[in-house]
């Protein structure tokens, strides 16, 4: 059933609801065991969602659409709410102590620079808060700003600090790039029973469907299977032939039996030159010509070359310019080219 038009509006363009749509998919992917929209209790506080790994460790998530300003400042991101609690705050409350393997992310369309550059020095300082501590202090003005909002308000010494900033990920990404990432991720991952390619915006308002249905329960692969195929969508199975797979696969057909039609009794001489080809390419040649004066074999070369690349499972296209247009010559192909568009 879909979501009624004004509900859809309000969360299918949110920028909250894209991240959610594409941890949806990590979990589809097998990248994650569940995703956890709108957790409740504790778990929820100052968060969209936590996604949870096959080693127990969760992903805490707090995406914001953007800041009043040009950035999120230090102070904007740790001052206190009527709750007490501020957004900063809330997220590295979800790290823990030093025994935890918990994860957060921080999103954004602005960015938060200063929380990124700390975040950057935790990391750096891989052994050592000390390290992160005069790592910081070296930086001028970042010290007096993380000393007065971080460790000030959030009740935090530098060795707390330092263990929970190593495991925050700031990410700066605007909505329409965002947008354009999840569409691009949709189409890469689903596909119609039948086959056909999937609308990325009819699939990620299936896919927020679930979410909504499933607010404070952990969903995990098989609930996302279930409702695509309610929907007749399924994960896209790349080593599952496609209609572009079998158009392909005629086309190389095509080239190749045209080929062997005319070789002595059905028999291949097999040619040390398509071993050298296909050695070339496999070690990222990214052009090889095979030239030689007509009748010597490099058709049958090719051919060679083609049933390599099909035992292998390697996608290639056999292309014959000869057969494309009556043109014999390089130079007499591209008029015929141009004048082809003419027409259209």
């Amino acid at each position: 059933m879909r979501l009624p038009g004004g509900i859809w509006d309000k969360l299918g363009h949110r920028y909250e609801s894209l991240w959610t749509v594409d941890a949806l998919l990590s979990v589809l992917r097998g990248e994650a065991v569940t995703l956890t929209v709108e957790p409740h209790g504790s778990d929820g506080e100052g968060v969209e969602y936590y996604r949870e790994f096959p080693d127990c460790s969760r992903e805490f998530f707090s995406a914001k659409r953007q800041t009043t300003g040009n950035v999120w400042s230090l102070a904007e991101l740790t001052c206190p709410k009527e709750t007490g609690r501020s957004v900063l705050g809330d997220l590295l409350n979800h790290l823990g102590d030093s025994s935890s393997k918990h994860r957060a992310v921080f999103a954004s369309g602005t960015t938060a620079n200063k929380l990124l550059r700390l975040c950057e020095e935790a990391q750096r300082a891989k052994n050592s808060a000390k390290a992160f501590e005069d790592a910081v202090r070296g930086s001028g003005d970042l010290a007096n700003e993380a000393e007065k909002y971080l460790l000030g308000r959030l009740n935090l010494d530098w060795d707390g600090l330092w263990l929970r900033l190593r495991r925050l990920h700031v990410d700066g990404c605007t909505e329409d790039i965002l947008r354009r990432y999840v569409e691009l991720r949709v189409e890469r991952d689903l596909i119609q029973h039948d086959g056909r390619p999937v609308s990325s915006a009819a699939a990620r308002q299936i896919l927020y469907e679930l979410v909504y249905a499933s607010f404070g329960n952990a969903i995990c692969r098989d609930d996302i299977l279930k409702h695509l195929a309610e929907e007749n969508l399924a994960p896209r199975d790349w080593s599952r032939p496609t209609p572009d797979d079998e158009n392909l696969g005629r086309r190389n057909r095509l080239y190749s039996e045209d080929v062997e039609a005319e070789l002595i009794q059905s028999q291949t001489i097999l040619r040390k030159e398509a071993d050298t080809i296909i050695k070339a390419l496999s070690e990222g040649t990214n052009t090889v010509v095979l030239a030689g004066v007509a009748g010597m074999g490099k058709s049958c070369v090719i051919a060679q070359c083609l049933r390599a690349f099909s035992d292998r499972g390697i996608p290639h296209l056999a292309v014959r310019l000869d057969a494309q247009a009556s043109a014999t010559s390089a130079s007499a192909l591209a008029i015929d080219s141009e004048l082809k568009k003419l027409d259209q």
